[in-house]
């Protein structure tokens, strides 16, 4: 990630930022200081720890970063962003005295001074309160919805189920291979799935898994124990639709129901990081205490 930033050099290789390589170590893709410059403009970064000037006010540590950008009106900028994110009550205050939660906002709010194209987040809400942690995922949405490439590490997987896009599994500083997807996953029971089926087959484009009354795996296509056409017991058979936004999904849920395809409930599932990274590395849920 610090490569990324532009504030690490690779040991090999090159990271370029569009046009403009913004860390090197290859003398094909010399690392040059006015792209360097420009790929780290369009850059937001986020680490962990808040590393400033203690002695500093909230509000100079941002129009200090934001002259930093060349961002015109810098001071504009920084209460803008501490208004923005509900620091007003602070904005006079010492970077010193503020609390970690308060320390994190300050850092995302930082982050942002640029408007980047670009943002790499690492543990973005360690240490917020619940309402923060919840305006944080609008507010990534939101950035996400307006074009803004967003990247985050973190440990607590849980608070990205309704965040991440797509996810990369590390263990050991190796890729953990996955079955992730940027698609988005609903949730639909059908009370007569072979007329499902059918109208599945004469759409090619549509993925979708039937789900198992107990335990996580899903079988694609239907079993032979699949109710009949025009059959019920009374609940609908699970399925798992894909789609790639709402849209996509109420389009099919439309183009299935003119076909004859009775759905009693749909609704969108949440990506469960966690459980996929605990499949994807195969780890022991024991805990080893050691002094």
């Amino acid at each position: 990630m610090l490569m990324l930033a532009g504030l690490l050099n690779p040991d090999t290789g090159w990271v370029r930022v569009d046009e403009d390589v913004v860390a090197s170590a290859d003398t094909k893709h010399p690392l040059r200081v006015g792209q360097a410059a420009r790929a780290r403009g369009k850059i937001g970064w986020m680490p962990d720890e808040f590393g400033s000037w203690p002695s500093l006010r909230c509000e100079d540590v941002l129009a200090a970063f934001a002259g930093f950008y060349d961002v015109p009106k810098p001071r504009e900028r920084a209460r803008e962003l501490m208004k923005q994110f509900g620091m007003e009550s602070f904005a006079k205050e010492k970077l010193i005295t503020l609390s970690r939660g308060q320390k994190q906002r300050l850092g995302l709010a930082r982050a942002l001074v640029n408007r980047p194209k670009y943002l790499i987040l690492d543990e973005p809400s360690n240490g917020m309160d619940p309402q923060s942690r919840r305006d944080l995922r609008f507010l990534l949405r939101d950035l996400a919805s307006d074009g803004c490439g967003i990247l985050i590490s973190s440990h607590v997987l849980v608070e990205l189920n309704d965040v991440a896009d797509d996810a990369i599994f590390m263990k050991s500083g190796q890729i953990v291979p996955s079955d992730m997807t940027a698609q988005l996953h609903w949730q639909l029971e059908v009370l007569n799935p072979q007329a499902w089926t059918q109208f599945a087959e004469s759409t090619p484009q549509l993925q979708w898994r039937w789900e198992a009354r107990s335990g996580n795996s899903f079988q694609v296509g239907v079993d032979s124990e699949a109710v009949g056409e025009g059959e019920s017991h009374g609940v609908g058979r699970p399925l798992r639709l894909v789609a790639a936004d709402a849209t996509q999904a109420a389009e099919y849920l439309a183009a299935a129901c003119a076909r004859g395809v009775r759905v009693c409930a749909m609704h969108p599932l949440k990506q469960d990081l966690e459980s996929r990274y605990l499949d994807a590395t195969d780890t022991d849920a024991s805990l080893e205490v050691k002094p």
